[in-house]
């Protein structure tokens, strides 16, 4: 009786592994993947985060045509507070975001680096900044920004020529 019953149960496992198993891929040895699948932007939704960043930046760039106070910058002023005091300098402060990692390894300019310029008492607050960069940056590194999403990013790799800035 016994060889019986495990003669019958090894017939049910055999029937089940070859009935069951084909279909759950669980004899293949296959990895299973986890991986997301790209997400697809509707051409509307994207029209629209395009249309959102495009109002972002220009009202930085309204921000940046503004007349402002710099005559609180002197020669000593260090390249963080100047940059401090230029965010602050209009209402809503500006969304400024330094890449000093960058500007420390490739252009030997960190936080404390003087402007070595005397502030303006009116003058556009994009001049400014341009000034201030100018001022800042050095003969085999020059500094520079662009405004996307509604940040202004100050790098190296930003130097724009002829004062045209760009948006990504």
């Amino acid at each position: 009786m016994n060889t019986n019953k495990r003669l019958v149960l090894t017939t049910l496992g055999l029937v089940f592994c070859l009935c069951y198993c084909p279909h759950t891929n669980a004899l293949a040895g296959e990895k299973t993947t986890y991986q997301k699948k790209p997400v697809r932007v509707p051409p509307k939704v994207a029209r629209s985060m395009r249309m959102r960043a495009a109002s972002k930046n220009r009202a930085v760039y309204k921000q940046l045509q503004q007349t402002v106070d710099l005559s609180a910058l002197t020669i000593n002023t260090a390249f963080s507070e100047a940059i401090e005091l230029l965010c602050n300098s209009t209402e809503p402060p500006l969304k400024v975001v330094v890449m000093w990692r960058d500007l420390n390894d490739n252009a030997n300019i960190d936080r404390e680096t003087p402007i070595k310029i005397d502030g303006v008492p009116k003058i556009r607050l994009n001049t400014g900044l341009d000034i201030l960069l100018l001022a800042v940056s050095s003969e085999f590194a020059k500094l520079g920004y662009i405004v996307k999403d509604g940040i202004i990013i100050s790098d190296k790799r930003f130097f724009a020529f002829e004062n045209e800035h760009t948006s990504l």
